[in-house]
């Protein structure tokens, strides 16, 4: 695994900084929104403590609309879990510290079974509080806590939506336009790497680190939309990023077949065949990452099965003419396989092309 330079690592923190500090200061004003909106609320509407609604708002409060459903979601299961429990043995049977062990475990088991196992903090801590608190009156103590939270619960939700609106399927296709304009530095460095012989090792770290970091926020991303209403972009989107993660791998193949290969080698009787696909998928990446940032605007992207086909056809000639023949059988498993590597990466991105362009179509 390639090291970062300590210049690189400086990059990357500022970066990550600069990032994070929009979505920061969004969270940060949402949240105390979403607090004052719900105190104001709970106050007219009579709630006679208001703490709970708030908590709850804050809580679920996320920077996407699916992020804060989800955290909603099981919040709102638990609270009902353990209010519901809690007034059925609050009622029934005289409290004492067993009554409130067997309570809680019993509170854990229903959210299992329920399938809703990030509910079991929220769900055991309800469950405790109306036990001790709400002896008097059980049931009503646990209808209180219950609204408490619905209320937090569709003020934070509230303030997701209208406040800085969600974008989770915009800010994806963003991402990914990323990811690819770093596989297109990625991609060039490789083949300096393969012609030089280890000459471009810094350059691929570099762009190795900034695309790892990109995908994890596309999986962060996803995931968010999949807590939101659904969209028929989402199937293409999906496929988008499996594509996209899967080229990845085809460049991790290029990284260590290009590690080993020299600055002299076969590639130089295909120097012209290869120059071309490899300025073609260079092109193909810039094109396709425009594509994602702007699906309306019409890009062309390059054509890179026949090239790819051209590179193939040429290594035939070279076996035919028997010129591999002058070369050991290390260099020509090394080319070879940097030739596989420059195929399947021209196949992937025709198929990222494809699923592009219905996207584009879609919107």
């Amino acid at each position: 695994m390639l090291g970062l330079t300590p210049t690189w690592r400086k990059r990357l923190l500022l970066d990550r900084l600069r990032s994070e500090t929009a979505a920061t200061l969004k969270i940060a004003v949402k949240s105390g929104a979403a607090a004052l909106i719900t105190d104001l609320g709970a106050r007219l509407i009579g709630l006679a403590d208001p703490t709970w609604a708030v908590v709850s708002a804050v809580i679920v409060m996320q920077a996407n609309l699916g992020s804060s459903f989800g955290a909603s979601q099981q919040r709102l299961v638990g609270t009902a879990v353990g209010a519901f429990l809690g007034a059925l043995i609050g009622s029934l049977v005289v409290f004492n510290s067993l009554v409130l062990g067997a309570g809680i475990t019993l509170a854990i088991l229903v959210c299992a079974a329920l399938r809703v196992y990030e509910s079991f903090r929220i769900a055991t801590v309800t469950l405790a509080v109306v036990l001790l608190a709400g002896s008097a009156s059980p049931w009503l103590f646990g209808l209180e806590r219950f609204i408490d939270v619905t209320l937090g619960i569709l003020v934070a939700l509230g303030v997701t939506v209208t406040l800085w609106p969600p974008r989770s399927r915009s800010e994806l296709r963003l991402v990914l336009a990323e990811v690819l304009a770093q596989d297109e530095r990625l991609y060039a460095a490789l083949v300096e790497n393969h012609r030089q012989g280890n000459g471009a090792l810094e350059a691929i770290g570099e762009a190795r680190a900034a695309v790892k970091r990109l995908l994890i926020q596309a999986q962060l991303l996803t995931a968010d939309i999949g807590r939101e209403p659904p969209s028929s972009q989402d199937p293409l989107l999906a496929s988008l990023v499996i594509l996209i993660e899967r080229l990845q791998e085809d460049l991790l193949s290029m990284e260590c077949r290009g590690a080993a290969a020299g600055a002299e080698g076969l590639h130089r009787h295909l120097e012209a065949e290869i120059q071309g696909l490899v300025e073609a998928t260079m092109g193909a990446l810039a094109a396709l990452g425009a594509r994602l940032r702007e699906p309306r605007r019409v890009v062309r992207v390059p054509e890179l099965n026949g090239m790819a086909c051209a590179v193939g056809e040429g290594f035939d000639r070279l076996r035919a003419a028997q010129v591999t023949r002058n070369y050991g059988l290390d260099e020509i498993l090394r080319f070879t396989t940097f030739l596989a590597g420059l195929q399947k990466v021209a196949a992937e991105l025709d198929a990222l092309a494809g699923e592009i362009g219905k996207l584009a179509a879609g919107s």
